[in-house]
């Protein structure tokens, strides 16, 4: 497998991690990656994004 291949397996991993939870399955042994950090991250994003929406829906 080559680097570009590896890193676009991690980066779907972590994708399905963020979307799909800890018992998604990865390319990978999920072991690899901090799972913990990956789920706080898209919790935060998540968020921001819902924070952002709000302010830019219309106020009436």
């Amino acid at each position: 497998m080559s680097a570009t291949q590896e890193e676009a397996a991690e980066a779907y991993d972590v994708a399905a991690i963020k979307f799909r939870g800890r018992n998604t399955v990865t390319n990978f042994d999920i072991t690899r990656y901090d799972v913990d950090k990956i789920l706080a991250d898209h919790s935060s994003s998540a968020l921001l994004q819902a924070d952002r929406a709000c302010a830019a829906a219309p106020q009436g």
